[in-house]
């Protein structure tokens, strides 16, 4: 599979075929999630929940991208 092969190559080619559209909305709702997650009543829990989040997107884009 060469997206394992090359991880950094295929979020590149994901990032120039998408010209970049969606990648400054989603970078806002993560750091939205972040200060939410800090701002809660369990920051540790809210902050590993994020962190499983952009692990979980991080792995798709480069999946399927």
């Amino acid at each position: 599979m060469p997206v394992l092969a090359d991880p950094r190559g295929a979020l590149l080619a994901f990032v120039c075929s998408c010209r970049i559209t969606l990648l400054a909305p989603l970078a806002l709702y993560f750091i939205g999630l972040g200060i939410a997650a800090l701002r809660g009543p369990d920051p540790a829990y809210a902050l590993q929940q994020t962190f499983s989040d952009a692990v979980v997107f991080t792995f798709t884009l480069t999946a399927f991208g």
